[in-house]
């Protein structure tokens, strides 16, 4: 019953990462529209309504930076309290010492969600890498 418990507590966790690396991507490929259709603007249009576009890109760039730095403090936080959930799970198996069959099963359970929680992560860096470099190729043009 403790066992069950655990891995719906962890897998909800999961699904707060899942839920945060979601809003994530819907920022960045607002941030990435928001990018093409500046750059459409400056490039056609006139001076007045450059300097107002490009205002307007700012305050939203500022308010999609600061709702992406929320999503890594929320996952950040979910994968804290993971890894705690982990380690005394860990401890439990050690100090019970149960079952070799159920101690593998624990085991292979702990390594699918740090590798989840390593592939959430990497993923988020890349998705951070490239909105960097959009942010550098438009703040030079």
């Amino acid at each position: 019953m403790v066992v069950l418990f655990i891995i719906l507590v962890v897998l909800g966790l999961l699904w707060v990462i899942l839920l945060s690396q979601i809003i994530l991507l819907v920022v960045m490929l607002v941030l990435f529209i928001m990018l093409v259709l500046i750059l459409l603007c400056v490039i056609l249009l006139s001076r007045i309504i450059r300097v107002v576009v490009v205002v307007l890109f700012i305050i939203l760039v500022l308010i999609l930076l600061w709702v992406i730095l929320l999503s890594h403090i929320i996952m950040l936080v979910a994968g804290v309290v993971l890894f705690i959930i982990v380690v005394l799970v860990l401890l439990w198996v050690i100090l019970l010492s149960l079952t070799i069959k159920l101690l593998v099963v624990v085991v292979l359970f702990i390594m699918v969600v740090v590798l989840i929680v390593v592939w959430v992560i990497l993923l988020s860096l890349v998705i951070m890498l490239v909105v960097v470099v959009l942010f550098i190729i438009l703040w030079e043009i």
